[in-house]
């Protein structure tokens, strides 16, 4: 794969079974990996790196990142995992070169448990700290932040088996930030940003034959519901060269709401699988002037 600057794409996992019970996983990834929404809807409440629709979209908000979970099985139904990521950027916008770097841990754990074949649950519990950003937005200079900010994550996923051959699965995340801003910063007086994401997915399996699937995703990305801060503005200067400033006060929630809708279908034909997928995206950034995205796709995966 490769990124948008046409550079190579690295990302490497590895798996280890220390003996029956506890498992341990690493990966790192070049950058943040963003598939369409139903890439990975069958496992979706194994694994915490990949960001889609169904997957903690906290997680990889600011580039290349070292993860390692430790997973402990409790019994057939249940296991617990302590989830720990560390991330790093660059700002290139800071002219103090020793500033540059930049940097965002999560720490976690997860729960999951299965109340049966058909029933399947899962509680995700973390924070995020982050050093000269928030929810993934860099900021230096007269912006720059005094402390880490901290935002504490609340995560929950839900599959059950409708009948037979269909699947329902529910995800959602919720974060609550605070961010302290360095006291000679523009920024002041920020409000607690709350910030919420969404999925909703239906999976039907033998759909006209015994080897095709059909799917429908409705996904809404992090998108901040509250929260605000004030920016100190320059009003006019007197003879003597005192600046004078007033406080305008700005509100984070946006002013629209995205939304991408997914169908796809999937068809295994042994040797490799065929896919077709249609993606839509209202109002994307959450922001509402955007028009109506469409992407069509085509995959197909082969074994030689």
């Amino acid at each position: 794969d490769t990124d948008f600057s046409y550079s190579p794409f690295k990302n490497i996992r590895a798996d280890f079974h220390v003996n029956e019970n506890l498992e341990l996983k690493y990966n790192y990834s070049e950058a943040q990996r963003y598939y369409l929404l139903s890439q990975n809807s069958e496992n979706l409440i194994s694994s915490p790196y990949i960001y889609d629709a169904f997957h903690n979209p906290y997680i990889g908000l600011n580039g290349e990142s070292f993860s390692l979970e430790s997973i402990y099985t409790l019994n057939g139904n249940s296991d617990i995992s302590i989830f720990y990521g560390y991330e790093k950027y660059y700002e290139d916008l800071e002219p103090n070169i020793d500033k540059k770097r930049g940097s965002s841990s999560i720490k976690g754990i997860k729960i999951n448990l299965a109340s049966n074949e058909k029933n399947k649950f899962s509680f995700f519990f973390g924070r995020m700290e982050e050093k000269g950003s928030f929810l993934g937005s860099t900021t230096s200079g007269a912006f720059r932040l005094k402390d880490s900010t901290k935002t504490d994550i609340f995560g929950s996923s839900f599959q059950t088996h409708l009948n037979e051959s269909t699947k329902l699965f529910l995800t959602s995340f919720y974060g609550n930030t605070k961010v302290d801003p360095h006291p000679e910063s523009l920024f002041s007086d920020f409000e607690t940003i709350n910030s919420f994401s969404w999925s909703i997915g239906l999976l039907h399996d033998k759909f006209l034959s015994h080897n095709a699937s059909i799917g429908v995703i409705v996904h809404q990305p992090i998108r901040a519901e509250s929260g605000s801060f004030s920016l100190e503005i320059p009003l006019y200067a007197d003879y003597l060269g005192n600046i004078y400033s007033y406080n305008q006060k700005y509100e984070l929630e946006p002013n629209g709401r995205e939304i991408n809708y997914e169908l796809f279908y999937e068809k295994d034909l042994g040797t490799y699988k065929m896919r077709f997928t249609s993606l839509f995206i209202k109002d994307g950034g959450h922001l509402a002037y955007h028009e109506l995205e469409k992407i069509f796709a085509v995959e197909i995966k082969g074994n030689f």
